[in-house]
């Protein structure tokens, strides 16, 4: 999946998640395979903006942000081809390369080989200082750059290939974690609405081996103790909390959050994509508002069966007993899940994970 700030003034350095100096971000973490010799786009994705602004933006200087995951599955994996691959290959990392060749084939996306005629292959040719997951404390990477874009290179012996150099400056990282039925990272549904210091809080820089904890500063957005929202600035741009008499009972994802789930669904994927990241069936439900044009896909982490609704008591019990994660597993009461709320054009638009309150249609109400 590919994203894309507007605008492109060099913003000062911050440790949040959040886009706000509007850089072009690339989110490597799916779709993404390698072979012997480079990475590629899988995908013959909808928004390919990113590659565009880059290619448009040679000889100049731009912010640009980087998405990582900790393994990079082959090329096998993700083609499918029973013609070149006898099986689905070894899943690599980002290590594979010290300075990563990412390519795309152009005839899969007409928009960007209209502007690179009689050329077959574009590849981003990376330097300096490309950063990816390794021995972080979470499997995914956030990474903040200054790119340094050059002119398109060609090879005299392969024409039809463009290599667009792109000298990474790093700025900072953050290790970001996938959101599971109860967690997102150390913050656990069932915990204070004031949480114990976690992984989410660790602002680990390249070329240092220390780790700073910052101290909390939990944001309280709307509502109040009996049952509000509120999130962490170190969390990733549209992730909250709900909490019911002082305790976190789900974690809500929606706007343009780049946060994943443990199955790798994440904004804007289509219903059947989801339904493809899981084993079991899940839970399919029509849309509040919006009827057969839109829905609800459920899964349940502890039984076999949805609650069909969410009472003031069921709120009363989760927020009391949530924590007792280990107990009564499979019961109704105990019931931790994930809940994706899409529409027919826009696929996912919000993700909810916790206790039985993932039923709740407009927060607290």
């Amino acid at each position: 999946m590919l994203g894309l700030g507007t605008g492109f003034a060099l913003a000062n350095d911050t440790t949040t998640l959040n886009n706000q100096d509007h850089s072009v971000v690339l989110d490597l973490r799916r779709d993404v395979a390698w072979t012997d010799n480079a990475f590629w786009l899988m995908t013959q994705a909808d928004n390919i903006q990113p590659f565009i602004t880059l290619f448009e933006h040679r000889n100049s200087v731009v912010p640009l942000q980087i998405l990582t995951h900790d393994t990079v599955p082959h090329w096998c994996e993700l083609a499918n081809d029973p013609e070149v691959c006898d099986d689905a290959g070894i899943p690599g990392s980002w290590e594979q390369q010290a300075d990563p060749l990412l390519c795309l084939t152009l005839s899969d996306y007409p928009t960007l080989a209209s502007r690179l005629p009689e050329t077959e292959t574009l590849c981003l040719k990376f330097s300096g200082d490309f950063d990816y997951p390794e021995g972080q404390p979470e499997p995914d990477l956030f990474a903040s750059y200054t790119a340094t874009i050059g002119n398109i290179q060609r090879s005299q012996n392969e024409t039809q290939v463009a290599d667009l150099p792109v000298r990474l400056s790093l700025k900072h990282t953050r290790s970001l974690a996938r959101l599971s039925h109860r967690c997102f990272g150390e913050t656990c549904v069932g915990d204070l609405s004031a949480p114990k210091q976690n992984s989410m809080q660790k602002n680990v820089q390249k070329h240092s081996s220390s780790t700073t904890t910052q101290p909390q500063q939990w944001q309280w957005l709307s509502g109040d103790t009996s049952c509000g929202y509120l999130r962490h600035p170190d969390w990733p741009e549209g992730m909250t909390a709900m909490q019911h008499n002082g305790r976190i009972v789900r974690f809500d994802v929606s706007g343009s959050s780049p946060a994943l789930t443990e199955s790798g669904v994440g904004l804007g994927d289509s219903a059947a994509a989801v339904k493809s990241r899981y084993e079991q069936p899940l839970v399919s439900q029509e849309h509040e508002y919006l009827g057969a044009f839109g829905g609800y896909l459920t899964a349940w982490s502890e039984r076999d069966d949805s609650p069909e609704q969410y009472s003031e008591k069921d709120s009363e019990h989760d927020s009391k007993h949530s924590s007792e994660h280990d107990s009564e597993k499979g019961s109704e009461k105990n019931a931790a899940g994930i809940r994706f709320v899409y529409n027919n054009e826009a696929g996912v638009t919000e993700i909810y994970a916790g206790n039985r309150a993932i039923l709740l249609v407009e927060g607290c109400h």
